[in-house]
């Protein structure tokens, strides 16, 4: 759509802070950034699983 600039700022700022909008944005990651994600979400499981295990 075409809209003044300012606009457009101020509609964003509005879909970030509506919490409707905000679960269904999408954003662009980078490969660097794809395995720092997979790596952290490893680390998790490891870190939970061995939580589980000592529990046990």
């Amino acid at each position: 759509f075409k809209a003044d600039s300012q606009f457009i700022e101020k509609l964003e700022t509005q879909y970030r802070r509506d919490e409707r909008i905000i679960r269904f944005l999408t954003f662009v990651m980078d490969k660097d950034s794809i395995a720092y994600s997979e790596r952290r979400r490893s680390n998790k499981k490891e870190s939970t699983t061995a939580n589980t295990a000592k529990e046990e």
